[in-house]
């Protein structure tokens, strides 16, 4: 009887002990709560940018660094695998006349992506929806080509959060790794 207990102990501790662990990233200006996995690199502060003209001249002129701040993405959240085959990105940019509202941000972001994976990959197919994350529409769009090898993942999910858009960027070769993290953003919470 004691053996039948100790091995049954030993199977739930070992079971419990290979339950994925998560560690929860909050951010205030949009309101997202999200739990990342544990086990892959993280980083989670992004030094100061600095800006040059084209002739690679600092600029120091505070109204054209604010206008470039508002029209380039801030990085909030970078997640690879330890061999960086598999990444994704969580970044803000400001909605401002330039970027459009969200539809014309996502058809503009869709046609880029779609530019990316003629470069990248041989042949490739697409998929797109719209998922409701509380009370935030998210936006996918994936491109996906089967006859690289491996197979190769890239998308962009896009939301407007507040007076911001969420980009969320993906590129993978490990299909878990998509689907581990497109499950990490469809149970987010927004305030």
């Amino acid at each position: 009887m004691n053996k039948y207990i100790l091995a049954l102990t030993l199977l739930t501790v070992s079971l419990s002990s290979c339950e994925q662990t998560y560690k929860k990233y909050d951010f205030p200006d949009i309101g997202l709560h999200i739990s990342i996995p544990n086990g892959y690199l993280v980083q989670d502060t992004f030094s100061k940018p600095s800006y040059s003209d084209a002739n690679g001249n600092q600029i120091t002129d505070s109204a054209i660094i604010e206008e470039l701040k508002n029209d380039l993405w801030k990085g909030l959240l970078t997640v690879s695998s330890s061999d960086y085959e598999n990444t994704i990105s969580f970044n803000i940019a400001v909605e401002t006349a330039k970027t459009g509202n969200l539809d014309q941000y996502y058809n503009f972001s869709k046609n880029m992506q779609q530019l990316m994976s003629k470069q990248k990959m041989i042949d490739y197919d697409t998929s797109s929806f719209i998922v409701n994350v509380g009370n935030v529409k998210i936006y996918k769009f994936l491109t996906s080509s089967k006859k690289s090898s491996p197979n190769y993942y890239s998308g962009i999910y896009i939301a407007k959060v507040k007076k911001y858009f969420l980009i969320i960027k993906t590129d993978y070769t490990d299909k878990a790794f998509g689907e581990i993290f497109e499950k990490a953003i469809f149970t987010s919470k927004f305030d």
